[in-house]
């Protein structure tokens, strides 16, 4: 007998309500601890608009019930309650006693796939889910939430500045020569981004890894896949009320600590002497710099002068859902903000790097018909970004290239300094040139149907969706210049730049500029995305309930029009025509007795980058699964061991990779041509312009294809430990690359791709998770992953070098061409007796390196592949402690095998004033030699710096080498909270719960690497944040 029959009997055992007499029921529900549950729906099964919920004490009342009916209870994470009440005696429905169980795990858990739901038994794919409570967070980015959360998902984070602090991500590993990464995001079914969903929002979370679960969306299928689905409300519900608040304290990750004037004058001296030059500050002056006078002896602390301490940012949302018989419903609001980190201390404007968002989210369901469902989405998302008149990350590289000695921030009678030779001042280019506001608006509407079609044959249904969206982004900028002085000596009293007050006297600079602010309105850019899909759904049991058989044929399409095209010539028109895409995909899955699952999922996908004849590609895939611990041979250990699968699936997914518009067509534009005829000098004739090829016709070019394997193991111990571990490659084949290895004798105006690219990666993904529960205490969780992800290059389609092993095949993408740095030169017999290194006068304390090929001179063919800035490793640990209303929760993350090179930390790197900010480490830890410091003690073999110098001095130590490479492994303490949920036991009060929090984020990180957060691959980016919050959430009740 199927599922819908069981149904269909049960109510027909129901009579009719007007043939049988009404009773009144009363009683309480109660978990399997004895604690009432709140909040629990309650209601007839033949009618479910007649029910009620129970109060804070878990008691529930109904009258006028037919007294032959059957009581359904349900609530979440519990599984459903029926209670047959014929037959109970008048005594009995007043004191009714139901117990709600959990529901059992591994068995019964439904997870969201590629093409809807399943129980995840079932499931032959890697496919991880996240609770989405785990994702809620008092700070902007979802991404940043997941990091640590499922095996197998590399996160890098390159920046904390606001707004733009989302975290990109790679599921298995790097698996492209040169292309994106970045899978496939699905909302509702709808292609967005992780930004477009504010966490409240998600009803669930999942992660598709392997082919099997990602192959029917081909094209987009290669990166692996994570579909969302938004909440709704449920039938029968009441309208449910939650309002979050919190407001949090943010903090740098990373300090720069970089030496004072003294410490700077003295290193820049002896870089000078200790290469035969003289010295450039002398010993009054640098006495000077140690008095009050910044002015005319600058002692600048460019951090501090730049950087605030802390900063703000603030978090709230407000969310309704409930339903009726007929219409469910679910609304949410949210709004963001934070100020960013520098000191806007002077401008009469605000030019921090700041960010606010606004959020909302509106998803209507009804049953319009017995078997037809219609469903509205609306959302939309608002960001603000301010930046001062420089970018943010222009201001931070400048600041850390400046020396202190070179200009104060401004001068004490509030005029911008001079800038010599151009160098600019961080301060002023902070305060004095404008800010921007960046706009960045997305608005996205959808409307879906399902048809139920069992009148044709149980089990068969239609689903249709149609969607829109809208992003527009665009630019207001404010932009001034400011007048640079100098102090004016001339013209002041005793020729001391002041007055006879005291007051220092400056003049301006030429040439003179206007300060006054002009705006610059920039065109705004988007696009405009239109989906429609639509699938034909079939699911049913067959030879005696055995056989549960499901069926999927789906269509989709999808247009993107850009709404301000940018380019010229062939290159405009292929950006304003639309770029579409079509797909259609088939799966057939069978499950035979609950024990033994096989999955066949196709896919075809069309793309209007090739030709007609290469457009489009198929992607077929199949995965098998065995429930061992189903089979009756099982029993005697299923208390130890009490679940087991095995799967395995294989599959090829596809990518357009980097593929252009239109990639086999050749395109040109206007060029300048040559000159003809002679004048006066040589090229003064008349020029030419004509037509000329931007790139050539490609007639060839075609789909990437992504061959996935995946074995997997599933098994629980002792109802209380689950493992799921997995093993795979992934192998990329036909990847478009540059074919570089063309001489630049055929004259070609750009390089030609080809289909030649090819990369294997492989590892293992590792979950396990063990949670118990005794009368007040719970380990809701106790969880521990660790990935392992390995990558080969095998073709990218590079020049043939001279030797062997400069070429970049058979080695992981990240890596760099690096010397091997055999230490530091001891003295000059050490020289001499070495081979010859030509960058500059090598002198004893300068970098050593290896003669890879042994022809006695160090050159580019001593170069091997070495680092690599990508993670081979990837782990963390993860708990969540419940006793009675308390919760504390905890994250640590970490990454092993990884690189980091500190080549721009080389003091005095060029000759003028950048590349100047010192740090203390190389102060005490760098090569001297005995004649500067009067000790042998100061030459030291292991010193980190080597001997300094200025410019080309430095050429030799500044070579990319193994000497500046770091090796950044890290744990990271990513977040902890602790939490209160209050219950109040008085029914008078308006709401069912209050729950306070304190949180913190990126609370300290533990590495041996200390020149910057090893999260970050430069010390330039915009550092990461420390947050801590305070936050409450509360429910209310209508």
């Amino acid at each position: 007998m199927t599922e819908q029959s069981k149904v269909g009997n049960e109510n027909e055992k129901q009579d009719n309500p007007s043939e049988t007499k009404s009773i009144s029921i009363k009683g309480t529900v109660r978990d399997e601890k004895g604690e009432p549950l709140i909040g629990v729906n309650v209601y007839v099964k033949a009618n479910a608009l007649r029910g009620t919920v129970t109060d804070e004490n878990g008691v529930f009342s109904m009258t006028n019930i037919p007294e032959k009916s059957i009581i359904v209870f349900s609530y979440i994470s519990m599984t459903n309650v029926e209670m047959n009440i014929s037959g109970k005696s008048a005594a009995e429905l007043q004191r009714l006693d139901v117990v709600m169980k959990e529901e059992s795990g591994a068995l019964e858990e439904v997870i969201v796939t590629a093409t809807g739901s399943q129980k995840r038994v079932s499931v032959v794919g890697a496919i991880t889910t996240i609770n989405p409570i785990e994702l809620k967070a008092p700070t902007r980015s979802l991404t940043n939430q997941l990091a640590g959360r499922v095996a197998g998902v590399t996160f890098i984070q390159g920046t904390g500045q606001p707004g733009k602090d989302g975290a990109s991500f790679i599921i298995r590993g790097i698996n492209s020569v040169g292309g994106s990464h970045e899978p496939l995001i699905l909302i509702d079914g709808m292609k967005r981004t992780l930004d477009d969903v504010d966490p409240n929002d998600i009803e669930s979370f999942s992660v598709l890894k392997d082919a099997s679960a990602t192959a029917v969306y081909g094209l987009e299928g290669a990166n692996g896949i994570i579909v969302i689905t938004t909440k709704n409300g449920k039938i029968s519900e009441k309208p449910n009320i939650r309002v979050s608040y919190s407001s949090s304290i943010n903090n740098s990750t990373y300090k720069p600590d970089w030496v004072d004037a003294v410490n700077y004058a003295k290193m820049r001296n002896e870089a000078l002497v200790v290469r035969g030059k003289n010295p450039e500050y002398t010993d009054e002056m640098i006495n000077l710099f140690m008095d009050d006078n910044m002015d005319e002896y600058p002692n600048v602390d460019w951090y501090n002068t730049l950087y605030k301490q802390n900063n703000f940012s603030q978090k709230a949302n407000f969310n309704i859902s409930g339903g009726g018989n007929v219409v469910t419903y679910y609304a949410s609001g949210g709004f963001y903000t934070e100020n960013g980190m520098f000191r806007g201390n002077i401008a009469e404007y605000d030019s921090n790097a700041n960010y606010s968002e606004f959020n909302f989210r509106s998803n209507l369901k009804a049953d319009i018909t017995q078997t037809t469902t219609l469903g509205i989405g609306l959302d939309g998302r608002y960001g603000t970004t301010t930046e001062p008149g420089q970018s943010s990350d222009y201001i931070l590289q400048l600041s850390n290239r400046i020396n202190p000695t070179l200009y104060p921030p401004q001068y004490s009678n509030g005029t911008a300094p001079e800038e010599p030779d151009g160098l600019l001042n961080p301060f002023s280019q902070l305060n004095r040139t404008g800010f921007a506001r960046y706009y960045q608006n997305t608005m996205s509407a959808n409307v879906n149907l399902t048809q139920k079609l069992d009148m044709i044959t149980p089990g068969l249904f239609f689903t249709a969706l149609a969607s829109f969206t809208k992003v527009n982004n665009y630019r207001h900028r404010y932009v001034k210049n400011y007048q640079r002085y100098r102090i004016d000596y001339t013209n002041s009293y005793m020729h001391s730049g002041r007055d006879e007050e005291g007051n220092l006297l400056t003049i301006s600079v030429p040439p003179v500029v206007d300060e006054k602010m002009s705006f610059e309105k920039q065109e705004p850019s988007g696009n405009r995305l239109i989906e429609v899909q639509s699938s034909l759904n079939y699911s049913r049991r067959f030879i005696n309930d055995k056989l549960f058989l499901t069926g999927l044929m789906l269509y989709k399409q999808r247009e993107r029009l850009e709404d301000n095209p940018s380019g010229s010539g062939g290159t405009l028109l292929i950006n304003a025509l639309p770029s579409r895409e079509q797909s259609l995909a088939g799966r057939i899955a069978f499950d035979w007795a609950s024990k033994y699952f096989m999955d066949i999922n196709f896919g075809g996908s069309g793309s209007q980058m090739f030709t007609p004849d290469k457009r489009w590609s198929y992607f077929p895939s199949i995965g098998a699964g065995w429930l061992a611990s189903g089979e009756d041979f099982w029993e005697p250990i299923e208390q130890v061991i009490d679940f087991l699968k095995l799967r395995a699936s294989y599959g090829i997914v596809g990518s357009t990779g980097n593929a252009s518009r239109f990639a086999y067509m050749a395109t040109t534009s206007g060029k300048t041509g040559y000159t003809f005829g002679f004048g006066g000098t040589a090229y003064s004739g008349t020029s030419i312009s004509g037509i000329g090829e931007d790139r050539l016709e490609q007639l060839g070019l075609t789909w990437e294809k992504n061959k996935k394997t995946d074995l997997g193991l599933e098994f629980g111990l002792f109802n209380q430990v689950k493992v799921i571990f997995d093993v795979y490659e992934n192998h990329r084949i036909g990847q478009l690359i540059n074919l570089n290895r063309l001489p630049a004798t055929l004259g070609l105006p750009s390089t030609p791709k080809a289909n030649l690219g090819e990369m294997v990666s492989n590892g293992f993904d590792l979950d396990i998770t063990y949670a118990k529960k005794w009368n007040n205490f719970s380990i809701n969780y106790i969880k521990a992953i660790l990935s392992y992800n390995d990558n080969k290059t095998i073709e990218n389609g590079e020049m043939d070098p001279k030797v062997p092993y400069l070429s970049g095949i058979g080695y992981n993408w990240g890596r760099d061409l690096k010397y091997i740095a055999l230490g530091l030169f001891k003295d000059q017999t050490d020289i001499d007796n070495s081979p010859v290194q030509t960058w500059n006068t090598v002198m004893p304390g300068d970098i050593k390196y290896k003669d890879i090929n042994g022809d006695g001179v160090i050159s580019g063919d001593d170069r091997i592949w070495v680092g690599g800035i990508y993670p081979k490793w990837t782990y963390s640990f993860a708990i969540d402690f419940g006793y009675k209303n308390w919760i504390i929760s905890g994250r640590i993350i970490g990454k092993s095998n990884m690189f980091r090179s500190i080549e721009d930390r080389v003091p005095f790197r060029t000759s003028d004033g950048y590349q100047a900010a010192i740090y203390p480490a190389s102060v005490n830890n760098h090569w001297t030699p005995e004649s500067y410091s009067g000790t042998p003690a100061t030459e030291r073999a292991d010193a980190i710096y080597p001997r300094l110098g200025i410019g080309t001095d430095n050429n030799n130590n500044t070579q990319a080498s193994t000497f500046w490479l770091r090796e950044a492994s890290y744990w990271r303490l990513a977040d902890v909270e602790i939490g209160y949920n209050w219950i109040p036991k008085s029914v008078n009060l308006p709401f069912r719960s209050i729950y306070f929090y304190g949180r913190g984020e990126n609370l300290h990180t533990f590495s041996k690497f200390k020149d910057w957060n090893p999260e970050q691959t430069s010390s330039w980016a915009y550092p990461l944040k420390m947050t801590i919050s305070l936050g409450l959430e509360i429910g209310f009740k209508l």
